[in-house]
């Protein structure tokens, strides 16, 4: 795969396939695991580029709950790749827990791997990064 991104045409990658490519997708189950068995197993499974990408920039998480099993998984099988960055800021946003146990522990499990959890939803989250960038400008 071929990947030179630019601002005005950015990579896309979708590590879970494409409906343009129906073998890549992951769909079932046993799709997923095969997934993950295969990633650990063959990290050039990833493209360069994208590994590239994900050790050397900012991540913004959007739409993943931290209390999801599949997700951590996924998560940290990229920090791998991150462990070699240059400590970039990323960042999670997340729908705050109403047991506030919760949201103290995955703050600082996060935290620990240079995340910083952003506690509401993605529209405040949007609106807020538009106003700084605005201010920044």
């Amino acid at each position: 795969m071929d990947m030179n991104p630019t601002v005005e045409n950015p990579a896309v990658y979708h590590f879970h396939g494409h409906k343009d490519y129906p073998d890549t997708m992951v769909l079932t189950e046993d799709d997923y695991l095969d997934f993950l068995v295969n990633i650990s197993r063959d990290p050039s499974l990833i493209p360069p580029r994208v590994q590239q990408a994900l050790a050397g920039t900012s991540l913004l998480f959007i739409g993943y709950s931290l209390n999801d099993t599949n997700f951590r998984v996924v998560f940290r099988s990229l920090m791998e790749y991150t462990k070699r960055s240059v400590k970039k800021k990323s960042v999670t946003v997340q729908i705050p827990d109403k047991d506030r146990r919760v949201v103290e522990y995955l703050t600082q499990y996060f935290a620990n791997s240079g995340i910083r959890v952003y506690w509401g939803d993605a529209r405040r989250f949007m609106a807020e990064l538009r106003e700084r960038w605005a201010k920044a400008q």
